[in-house]
């Protein structure tokens, strides 16, 4: 299991109870592909069936300027 996995689920296992179905939320920002196939991958096998996660990724393409101003 990756090391960035199981940092995610040592922290979210101090308030959820990761025997029981959960939906996680997480943003991916700047890891590399195989990486992140890697960490989604540990994390789904970690969770308990019927476990949902959504991923999201900051973006530059709508909004430009303000959001490159933002992540600074």
């Amino acid at each position: 299991m990756s090391t960035r996995a199981i940092a995610v689920l040592r922290e979210v296992s101090l308030t959820l109870d990761l025997s029981r179905p959960v939906g996680l939320t997480w943003g991916l920002f700047h890891l590399p592909d195989d990486e992140v196939y890697t960490i989604v991958r540990d994390l789904m096998t970690a969770l308990a069936p019927g476990s949902y996660t959504v991923l999201t990724h900051s973006t530059d393409v709508v909004t430009g300027p303000a959001m490159r101003e933002a992540v600074r």
